[in-house]
């Protein structure tokens, strides 16, 4: 965190073409978004009688998969581009010194695009009876990409051992159109929407990356949990 300052500067000001991969700075900041679904992930972690998998979809710095392996779960952390895993790797080996482990994390990196539609959800290889969890945390800033998500909440849902679907939301542009992309694809139309839970603020300049407005101590940060039961009978059936 004390750091992400220059990073995001760094980013900003390379010259790099806007939008692309190398002036994206969104994957080397600690997201509201992320703390609240690592939260309530360790949670549905700890209420499992077997070990779990679980797979982070647009993982960045891998805060919800570091707390996931903290907590046990075989965990997959995926991103479209390999820039933020190098932090994710760092933060993962010093947390497992600093809590005296004498083996890594159970942590794996790999490259994948939530909107690529040839691509199927990886596969973590691991059990495949064992619970999975897909999670997602701040990944609604475009329609594209929102719209692209709710697909792949979809396609994790129908999967055998899905036990949830978790994704944080800090209110991005593109919430209507993953919302409604939901509900087009078979999820309950009082199953799609967002709950409202407090996670941490930032007191950094570039707070405007974390929210459209002013932020303190704290910002509400949506949260939404789907299950296989979420989705309409029909869909269901299909599956």
């Amino acid at each position: 965190m004390a750091r992400q300052d220059v990073l995001v500067e760094a980013a900003l000001d390379d010259g790099a073409p806007r939008g692309s991969a190398a002036e994206d700075p969104y994957g080397i900041v600690i997201w509201p978004a992320g703390q609240v679904v690592a939260a309530a992930l360790v949670q549905a972690l700890e209420a499992c009688t077997r070990p779990c998998n679980v797979l982070e979809l647009g993982a960045g710095t891998g805060l919800v998969s570091i707390a996931a392996a903290m907590s046990g779960a075989n965990v997959l952390a995926t991103d479209y581009r390999d820039e933020p895993f190098e932090l994710l790797k760092a933060s993962a080996t010093r947390t497992a010194e600093r809590l005296g482990r004498v083996e890594p994390l159970p942590l794996n990196c790999a490259l994948f695009d939530v909107t690529n539609e040839g691509s199927a959800l990886p596969d973590l290889g691991s059990s495949s009876s064992s619970p999975l969890f897909v999670c997602a945390a701040d990944l609604l800033y475009m329609k594209s990409t929102a719209i692209a998500l709710a697909s792949r909440c979809v396609e994790a849902l129908q999967m055998p051992a899905i036990r949830a679907v978790l994704v944080g939301d800090l209110g991005r542009p593109g919430r209507a159109a993953f919302l409604a992309e939901l509900q087009r694809l078979g999820v309950m139309a009082e199953r799609a929407h967002f709950e409202s839970v407090l996670g941490w603020g930032s007191p950094s300049p570039r707070n405007t990356l974390i929210s459209s407005r002013d932020v303190g101590e704290s910002v509400a940060v949506g949260l939404m949990i789907l299950t296989p039961a979420d989705l309409r009978l029909s869909v269901r059936s299909d599956s």
